[in-house]
């Protein structure tokens, strides 16, 4: 006698396919500040979404492209996704195109225009230096994931106003870390709404996986969470519940504070 076929349960697939998009977001968000054209185009293949808020900020994979001077992955998310991937606004109402005259990334400013214009991509080598002067040093404030852009003019000092505007981009630098978590040992996890406020021991799983105070949680099991602890652990309880071996955790990491340095 025939065996009967396996029985698909519907959520267990949907929660598959909502951690399969999530990696494939969070892929795409790395391709983007690496300039990885293959890993962007595989990432938006396997499911990501090309205009998702990629930093909780309103600001998407191509603003973080433009933020990072990634060349090749902003000409590819303009083939996929047109005038509408470089005319959307983040939360504090900046293009793509502000975003990289704000860091000075001078290359993915003319190219950003020519795409607006309606003209073919500029011939450049994505990895050529812009700056014409290397024997002059400015301090600029980066963190540790920037591409050490420089400012597009003097001063040799960063003026009160260019370091606000850095702060301001630095929300493009925000990391997103997904962590798997199951029922095996706790969590470890104290939440002031949707923010880590304190990691448990050695030998929780937050702590042995390396979560920090500070981190925000962003989602569960590939459904955003609410800015509410008693909600977020009632969605963390039935999602692992659902799938007790392993259910993906995904935080927004803030970019660690680093002092200003010196660019050649």
């Amino acid at each position: 006698m025939p065996k009967a076929p396996a029985k698909v349960d519907p959520a267990k697939e949907a929660a598959k396919a909502a951690a399969k998009v999530e990696k494939a977001c969070n892929d795409l968000v790395k391709a983007c500040k690496d300039d990885a054209l293959s890993k962007a185009k595989k990432a938006v293949e396997s499911g990501a979404e090309i205009d998702f808020d990629a930093t909780g900020t309103g600001s998407t994979p191509m603003h973080i492209a433009a933020g990072f001077g990634s060349y090749d992955v902003v000409n590819y998310l303009f083939s996929v996704g047109g005038l509408p991937s470089i005319e959307k606004k983040n939360g504090k109402a900046k293009t793509p195109l502000d975003v990289a005259m704000q860091v000075g990334e001078d290359k993915i400013v003319r190219l950003l225009k020519a795409l607006l214009k309606g003209e073919p991509p500029p011939q450049e080598a994505a990895g050529d230096d812009d700056d014409e002067d290397e024997d002059e040093e400015e301090a600029y404030p980066v963190n540790e994931t920037s591409t050490g852009g420089k400012p597009a003019a003097p001063p040799l000092k960063a003026t009160a106003p260019e370091a606000a505007e850095v702060v301001q981009v630095a929300e493009l630098t925000t990391k997103l870390q997904s962590l798997s978590f199951s029922t095996a040992g706790k969590l470890g996890i104290s939440l002031e709404k949707n923010v880590v406020a304190k990691v448990g021991d050695a030998g929780t799983q937050a702590a042995d996986k390396g979560v920090k105070p500070g981190w925000v949680l962003f989602s569960i099991g590939g459904t955003e969470v609410e800015e509410d602890k008693a909600a977020i652990m009632k969605q963390a309880a039935a999602a692992l519940k659902l799938t007790p071996a392993g259910v993906e955790f995904c935080f927004q990491v803030p970019p660690a504070a680093a002092p200003p340095v010196e660019i050649d």
